[in-house]
């Protein structure tokens, strides 16, 4: 639960998750909060913008409106580390109905950091439910059905995270995550799109460039996990999150390997 929840600048409980949320209504970013301020936070505020152009959703009162919820939240949050979503509900008509703006409600939420012992390594499992289509252009976070349902099979089979495959067995992404695996010494990410371009993991790209990591963006065999000598999953917030078991078996030695503990240092 979040210990903040404003909508269009008043405090407001948990909404319910209506169907609209279900429907691509809505377009969303989620930005981690350390020691009070946002990180990356205006490359996540400039996707979300887009995304809203390319939606029709002109949020209630304006963007400095959505900037003055924001700073509105953070003060009255009593966490220092966290994670801080804004989404743009839309309170008319359905997307694609019509091409001129509609208004849309601007819900932010701050939540406390709950990351535990992640970084202690986690399993995932591969999801029976395929990898997304493009149906929304790549820089448009919008609630997606396939990933929603994913990640309620992950947990129902006890896993941290399902990883998504396309209809050639090919990883495509996690279900609120992406996904990178050592092969040999080199760092293998799938390509953008279909995976979503994350910002944590272009960090992490950026990252490893500076630590001298060679890191290859192309398609990732299912059946190539099976030899990975590592395998992480990147999300806002927690950062990297290394996955020590995959389908029941271990990975690499069953232990967070270097590379994950390595990397993440300059996303701390």
């Amino acid at each position: 639960m979040s210990d903040v929840v404003l909508v269009n600048g008043e405090p407001a409980t948990e909404p319910d998750r209506s169907a609209d949320r279900l429907l691509g209504l809505t377009c969303f970013d989620t930005i981690a909060v350390e020691d009070g301020v946002l990180v990356d936070g205006e490359a996540h505020l400039e996707r979300l913008a887009r995304g809203a152009r390319t939606l029709g959703l002109g949020p209630v009162g304006g963007w400095e409106a959505v900037d003055e919820a924001i700073e509105d939240a953070l003060a009255r949050s009593n966490h220092e580390t966290g994670v801080l979503r804004v989404s743009l509900h839309a309170n008319g008509e359905p997307v694609g109905l019509h091409m001129e703006e509609r208004s849309a409600d601007v819900r932010v939420a701050v939540t406390p950091a709950r990351y535990g012992d992640l970084a202690e390594g986690v399993v995932a499992v591969t999801s029976t439910i395929p990898a997304p289509t493009d149906a929304w252009p790549a820089h448009v976070k919008a609630p997606c059905l396939p990933r929603i349902m994913a990640h309620r099979e992950a947990r129902g089979r006890n896993a941290f995270e399902g990883l998504m495959l396309d209809g050639s067995d090919r990883v495509v992404c996690g279900t609120r995550s992406n996904v990178f695996a050592r092969l040999d010494d080199e760092l293998v990410t799938p390509p953008s799109p279909p995976a979503f371009p994350g910002i944590t993991r272009r960090r992490v790209r950026e990252a490893a460039d500076r630590l001298g990591i060679d890191v290859h963006v192309r398609p990732l065999p299912r059946s190539a996990l099976e030899e990975a000598r590592e395998l992480f999953v990147t999300f806002t917030g927690p950062g990297i999150v290394p996955v020590v078991e995959l389908d029941g078996a271990p990975v690499g030695a069953g232990d967070p390997g270097p590379w994950a503990r390595e990397l993440a240092g300059p996303l701390g």
